[in-house]
């Protein structure tokens, strides 16, 4: 990749924090081959309605968080539907990790059938990977006695039964398989269709997080860190990619680049454990997107290292945080076999009301102006 990539993206950048906005780059690469329309929707934090109760107990716990834990689940159709109604050819859906609240076992169970269903409905594909609050948490609590309570946390050997038709089941590479050690074990790598239905793409979904492996100590880690072996398997994977004409990108939710200036100091477990290493490792391989999560914005950041190769960090806000967007991608693909892409931060209403508790808001208008 150029240099001058990564000017054009940190202008982009400037205009993320704003709201929706779009990065497109003019080059003269050559014949576009390959295009892929996606979205990305991050960070659901989704706990269902049976595990809350109308208490005080339940009332003041949702007071303590800027997650919108009651309206979680109105909150992710909504945002579903309205990128399935602004683009119904969309094939893919990645959701890179904190699909629940804390872990919780009914609420990991439940999502799993809400993204299925549509899957079935609307034929397009969910992609998911762990996030660091999807596995073992001591945090992992019901209301629906009326008093907060533990509950049954989903176990690591859990996540991929749970969510074998979402992603796992497209996986033609699971790392667990390939002799590898248990960190990172639920990470897996599939090939993905571009807009002709050819198989253009190969995204490399790496499960980053720090969790307990005996089923028993409660996982605590906030940070991700990733082991020799995986990026062995990784480096693989992207050497296989280019051979076989396909462009790879990966999927994780701890960030391979740092979004603030402070980032790395104060907010050290955002960022992967060992990120600046990783990403130029990366961008050495050819692998130069990364789809993220985690720190709840959107933003745009980027790794070049030494050979000037960069690596792009698209991060994506919580779905279920203000002001509760989601993103949607293109990436195309050059006969000279660079790439760049558009991207588009879109509210998770903009297209559909949004319809909880009994009360339908307008089109638009929930994020930016009733949480506002």
């Amino acid at each position: 990749m150029k240099k001058i990539i990564a000017i054009l993206l940190t202008l982009a950048i400037a205009f993320s924090a704003a709201g929706s906005f779009s990065f497109a780059a003019d080059f003269s690469k050559g014949k576009t081959v390959a295009e892929m329309d996606f979205a990305t929707i991050s960070d659901l934090h989704f706990y269902p309605e049976s595990l809350m109760s109308n208490t005080d107990a339940w009332r003041e716990y949702c007071e303590g968080t800027t997650k919108q834990y009651p309206q979680s689940e109105a909150i992710i159709r909504t945002a579903i539907e309205t990128a399935l109604s602004r683009n119904p050819d969309l094939r893919y859906i990645l959701v890179p990790g904190d699909l629940t609240k804390d872990s919780e076992y009914e609420a990991h169970i439940k999502l799993a059938a809400m993204l299925e269903e549509y899957e079935e409905k609307y034929n397009v594909d969910f992609l998911v990977t762990t996030g660091n609050h999807d596995i073992n948490q001591e945090k992992a609590v019901s209301f629906a006695s009326g008093k907060q309570e533990s509950t049954r946390a989903l176990q690591a050997s859990e996540f991929d039964d749970v969510y074998k038709n979402l992603g796992y089941d497209l996986a033609f590479s699971r790392y667990s398989e390939d002799g590898a050690n248990i960190q990172n074990q639920l990470s897996y790598a599939a090939d993905l269709k571009d807009n002709d239905g050819n198989y253009s793409y190969r995204l490399i979904v790496i499960d980053s997080c720090i969790y307990a492996f005996d089923g028993e100590t409660p996982f605590k880690e906030t940070g991700g860190r990733v082991t020799p072996e995986l990026m062995t398997w990784v480096k693989k994977l992207a050497e296989d990619a280019y051979e076989n004409g396909k462009t790879p990108m990966v999927m994780i939710h701890h960030g391979l680049a740092a979004h603030m200036e402070s980032e790395p100091s104060i907010t050290f477990a955002f960022p992967l454990y060992d990120y600046l290493e990783v990403a130029e490792t990366f961008a050495d391989w050819g692998i130069h997107y990364a789809f993220t999560g985690h720190l709840h914005t959107d933003d745009i950041s980027s790794v070049i290292n030494d050979n000037g190769e960069a690596l792009y960090d698209i991060e994506t806000a919580s779905v279920t945080s203000y002001p509760c967007t989601y993103r949607e991608m293109t990436v195309s693909t050059y006969k000279n076999g660079e790439s760049n892409m558009t991207f588009d931060s879109i509210p998770f209403d903009e297209a559909v009301a949004f319809n909880y508790d009994g009360k339908v808001y307008e089109k638009g208008t929930y994020g930016n102006e009733v949480l506002q």
